[in-house]
């Protein structure tokens, strides 16, 4: 999955590229030159080449061969920004096309193999003086030709550009053979001499057009490749390009580090699905405790994984068939973490299903899957093997293997499976931001399909890439869908879920009931939507994307175009953004609900045509801007998990060093601002709340939800149980206890609730060997056990009950701790800027069992009304209560309840919640007049409506020890501290305590002397007692009366 987001970002947006004309020949643009440059006779033109006419994609003084320097290296996206530079500037025949010369170049390519490119061209240019001389004339926008006593005047001067690039930034092998093909060395210069440097020692050494130099590189390493052109006057021009080399020594350390499967067997389904035939291979890794036999299953379903996205020159154990995931991924991310996994190497057989065509639809991968189940229980059958198989699906494999799983079952088809884990399983759908989507779409719609397959480095881009982005998978899994209009359009989404709703889980086989539990990787929000996804304004620089490439090939061994692309959105995004000096930008890429707003896309890209070197004329070529549609769920804020900057290894980086590449724009003064994470799966999702079957609302996807107290129907879970990471994780990580929650799930031993009430009903979990069962209770005085596991209830109590699994006359005993009832509860109340109680319970043995119980609460007014609506449920045993400034005694009632919905009997508790003080004066809004002595303030004092006025006066919880006051309200601040040196229940605050540095005489004095009463002086008073509880908080504003 870990090439989703780059994915879903592009699949919909193909229909937009389709138009023929290419980025250089851009319409707007090439008539505004055209009709600039209508009146030039273009014979004159030396060269044929016209700079001024070129839509300028390369800055041609940086690459005109002067010097070598940081800002004028060339790599694949700078020599095609040169390529189309120079064809732009032709002002007759075009002498090539770009895109043919970039498609020879990627043909020509393959392992060991450096394919040059070369661009060496002399050009014309209207001289800077050439206005000033009469050389030309310019009018209106126009330029002419200018002739002095009938002889035409020749305005042009002559400028170089040399440029050079592989067809690749990363070369595999330590044999290199640079190879120069004429079909791609481009060049109006003859005479010449060229010379190249591959950075092995030995260099310069001549290379000419259809030429080729092999080199052996004792060293790994970034290579500094060079080229040097002698001119027929004896001058230089110079070029440089960097790649990065991988010799075959590192290449045999680094796989000799892999794990590597046992054997390896590939498969076809045995039926399509409406056409579509999936084929895959099954991988296995044996146990440690049984190799090289089959015993105890854990077959891995893996998720989406195009094979258009691997590295084809240096694959896992050569074979792209593999992907970007496979068993060795699996297993090292697992090994290097976690403890846990060595009991799971030692007994289980890990077998690993890759897909060779995860871009199918999940209904025809689930045929494969299907396959690869039976085939796996052949093996079990041959080989003696009587264990149940137990599957996990990561992200949309648990998808296909619960699809599969289940249309096995309704064919009457045996998988003989007892437990399936669905890791971040878009059961509902994955989400990719809607702004987004919206700015793909509209940085799409400006650039056309000739233009993005430079941009990504991939050669053939619609034999590659336009399969993956038309997917069936990706658009089934996708919960919201833009069309290249900039409509939402869920239709291929809805109908996927209507049928998955109504396949349902698979419920197991042979008379055994399988168990389906889930993984979720996120309960608390990801983003706060306070910052825009992508923010970008200002001008576009060449060297920049030179900068992206290298700062990111440097540091990773997969430092190709696709690595930015597919490990970074964001920069994929401003990678898609022209080379040019002359293009200015703004992009925005919003959250739903930022800063209020109702756009979630704002773009617009505009030209500036540098003319005679002092002229700037601007034309905006293209602008784009949607909105959100209102109303619809805002999923941005949504718990789940999250996509983020990352590593190669999809480790996350953190906050501070995913900044880096913000401070790399900055150093060219763009304005950028991003949001490094993106929320994916929502919690909601992977839990399948409510199975498809009923409409969920915002608050719904807010909830957090626990994982030892399951909601209820009907927005329940359909898991047996789940597991949510603690926050928001990675999509498909792992955490320590997560592997250990696994084991757990994966032992045979006593199942049901840990609080049992009368009727409540244990089984063996995993009773894969079909167990004799007898139960016991450890003691009897508070419930029995019959022989179907029920609990007959006698009292309140904590037991130990037992199964005795009998199996060939060979028992084994597996027991569980249970609390039978609810254990005692007491009600106390306590301050906390309002009344408050919560409930305590007295018996310390039931400590361990109180997360397994929520609360539900009911107050009742002296007269026996209730104040609140019907019973309020809290998950901590905790409430807040009515207070009243008028006598206000109250009856609070909480019984507890369990995750079934068995309620225990109420507790109560009577008391006053009366608010403690009255204050003089008592309005918000407090007069301060012209004269008034300085100690001045306002005075607190026992409330007459408090019920029992001898218990207010011996309560300390309700005396004032200190006064907080927040100036403005602020918590940000340090507050100013006004103590009393006894805890007391009446007192004086003067205004002047209130506000340090006194601010506050310094306002009176304003007020006085300019007779202003607009100005008013704010703040909040917080009275605390010796335990530093709040007993209660006072606004307060003065306003300076004449």
């Amino acid at each position: 999955m870990k090439n989703i987001i780059f994915v879903l970002c592009c699949m919909f947006y193909m229909s937009a590229l389709g138009q023929s004309h290419f980025v250089e020949d851009t319409p707007e643009v090439r008539n505004w030159l055209d009709n600039m440059f209508q009146h030039l006779d273009k014979s004159k033109v030396p060269h044929g080449l016209l700079r001024d006419y070129a839509f300028e994609l390369a800055d041609l003084d940086i690459y005109n061969g002067k010097e070598l320097n940081d800002s004028n290296y060339v790599n694949r996206v700078a020599f095609e920004n040169l390529l189309r530079t120079i064809r732009s500037s032709t002002v007759g025949v075009k002498p090539f096309n770009a895109e043919e010369v970039l498609a020879n170049q990627y043909s020509l390519s393959g392992r060991g193999k450096g394919v040059m490119g070369v661009l060496l061209y002399q050009y014309s240019y209207i001289r800077e003086d050439a206005l000033d001389n009469h050389l030309i004339r310019y009018d209106n926008e126009q330029v002419f030709d200018n002739e002095v006593n009938g002889v035409w005047q020749n305005p042009y001067a002559t400028g170089y550009t040399l440029g050079f690039s592989a067809q690749d930034t990363v070369f595999y092998g330590s044999k290199i053979s640079y190879s120069f093909p004429s079909s791609i060395w481009k060049s109006n210069i003859t005479g010449s001499k060229v010379e190249f440097d591959a950075d092995d020692g030995k260099g310069y050494v001549s290379v000419s057009s259809g030429s080729s130099y092999q080199t052996d590189y004792s060293s790994a390493g970034v290579k500094h490749l060079k080229m040097r052109v002698r001119l027929a006057n004896g001058s230089y021009l110079y070029s440089h390009s960097l790649v990065k080399v991988i010799t075959d020594n590192v290449i045999t350390r680094t796989e000799a580090t892999k794990f590597q499967p046992d054997r390896c067997v590939d498969i076809t389904a045995s039926l399509p699905y409406n056409s579509e035939k999936a084929a895959g291979r099954i991988s296995y890794l044996y146990s440690t405790g049984n190799p090289g036999k089959l015993t105890k299953p854990f077959i891995v379903m893996e998720g989406f994984d195009p094979l258009e996205f691997v590295d084809d020159e240096n694959p896992y154990m050569g074979d792209v068939n593999f992907g970007n995931t496979n068993l060795h991924t699996f297993v090292s991310g697992l090994s290097q973490r976690y403890t846990a996994f060595n009991k799971l190497r030692s007994e289980y057989d890990i077998i690993y299903i890759d897909l060779f065509d995860s871009k199918l639809s999940i209904q025809a991968n689930a045929r494969l899957f299907e396959s690869a189940i039976e085939l796996i229980n052949q093996e079990k059958a041959s080989c003696g093997c009587t264990e149940k198989n137990i599957v996990m699906g990561q992200s949309m494999g648990g998808l296909i293997a619960r699809y599969g799983l289940k249309e096995m079952e309704n064919t009457s088809k045996i998988h003989d499976v007892s437990l399936l884990f669905c890791q971040d399983t878009p059961h509902l759908g994955a989400h990719v931001p809607l702004g987004i989507l919206q700015g793909m779409n509209g940085i799409l719609r400006f650039y056309h399909d000739k233009w993005l397959f430079g941009r990504l480095d991939m050669g053939d881009f619609k034999s590659k890439i336009a399969p993956v982005l038309y997917s069936n998978a990706a658009r089934q899994m996708l919960i919201n869908y833009v069309d290249d209009n900039g409509n939402l359009d869920n239709s291929y989404h809805n109908a996927w879920q209507r049928e998955l709703t109504q396949m349902g889980y698979p419920q197991g086989d042979n008379g055994y009931k399988m168990r389906t539990v889930s993984i979720s990787n996120g309960q608390t929000q990801v983003i706060d939507c306070m910052k825009p996804y992508i923010y970008v304004d200002g001008k576009i620089s060449p060297t920049i994307l030179s900068d992206i490439m290298m700062e990111f090939m440097a540091p990773h061994l997969m430092g190709t175009i696709l690595g930015v692309a597919f490990q970074d959105w964001q920069t994929f995004v401003l990678g898609l953004l022209p080379g040019s000096s002359t293009m200015i930008l703004h992009f925005e890429a919003n959250p739903i609900g930022y800063q209020h707003r109702g756009s979630v896309c704002d773009m617009y890209i505009r030209y500036v045509k540098k003319f005679l070197w002092t002229i700037k004329i601007r034309r905006t070529i293209f602008s784009y801007q949607r909105d959100y549609p209102s109303p619809m769920i805002n999923y941005d804020k949504m718990p789940g998990s999250y996509y983020q900057l990352s590593s190669t290894n999809g480790s996350t980086e953190s906050s501070k060093d995913a900044k880096w590449w913000v401070q790399l724009f900055t150093r060219y003064n763009l304005t950028t601002d991003f949001e490094n994470k993106l929320m994916f799966v929502p919690t909601v999702s992977s839990l399948d709340i409510g199975e498809g079957k009923v409409e969920l609302t915002q608050s719904d996807y807010e909830k957090k939800y626990l994982m030892d107290f399951p909601p209820a129907s009907p927005k329940h879970t359909p898991f047996d149980a789940f597991y949510i990471t603690d926050g928001s994780t990675y999509h498909t990580s792992f955490e320590p206890t997560m592997l250990d929650w696994m084991m757990e799930q994966m032992k045979v031993t006593v199942e049901g609730p840990e609080i049992a009430t009368d009727g409540s009903r244990y089984t063996i979990r995993n009773n894969t060997k079909n167990y004799n069962i007898t139960w016991n209770s450890s003691d009897e005085s508070v419930a029995t056990v019959d022989n179907t596991g029920t609990i007959s209830m006698k009292k309140y109590g904590i037991i130990t009950i037992t199964a005795s699994c009998v199996v060939n006359n060979v028992t084994t005993k597996f027991h569980k701790e249970i609390m039978v009832g609810f254990p005692p509860f007491v009600l106390e109340w306590y301050v906390n800027y309002t009344y408050r109680a919560k409930a305590r319970c007295i018996d310390p043995k039931a400590e361990p069992f109180l997360k397994y119980i929520q609360y539900e609460w009911q107050v009742k007014g002296n007269s026996g009304q209730s104040l609140t609506e019907k019973w309020i449920q809290t998950i901590e045993p905790l409430t807040g209560l009515p207070t009243l400034a008028k006598a206000n005694k109250i009856t609070v009632y909480m019984r507890p309840f369990n995750v079934d919905g068995v309620k225990g009997k109420p507790v109560f508790l009577s008391m006053d919640a009366t608010i403690p003080f009255e204050f003089y004066p008592s309005n918000e809004i407090i007069d301060v007049y012209n004269g008034s002595r300085p100690s001045a303030g306002i005075e607190f004092f026992p409330n007459p409506a408090y019920g029992d006025k001898e218990a207010l006066k011996s309560e300390t919880r309700l005396h004032v020890r200190r006064v907080n006051c927040l100036i403005n309200g602020a918590t940000t601040n340090p507050p100013v501290s006004i103590y009393f040196p006894n805890a007391t229940i009446s007192g004086v605050i003067e205004f002047r305590d209130c506000w340090n540095n006194g601010m506050y005489q310094s306002w009176y004095n304003q007020c006085s002397k300019y007779g202003s009463s607009s100005l008013l002086m704010m703040a909040v008073l917080e009275f605390r007692n010796s335990q530093e509880e709040i007993i209660h908080r006072k606004l307060i504003r003065l306003r300076f009366v004449k």
